[in-house]
């Protein structure tokens, strides 16, 4: 493959690692999981959702 070919891959893949790392940081809200109240409360991040 050439460099030129290889530019869409790399569009595609940097658009998609932020979104699948926020999935990865979110995991235990959708699961259910339980985890330490500081790391919940890290992902509330507007004090009306508590």
């Amino acid at each position: 493959m050439t460099a030129r070919s290889l530019g869409p891959f790399w569009l595609v893949i940097g658009g998609a690692a932020p979104g699948s790392q926020n999935f990865i940081y979110f995991w235990p809200l959708f699961t259910g999981t339980q985890i330490p109240e500081d790391l919940w409360r890290d992902r509330m991040w507007l004090d009306t959702w508590v």
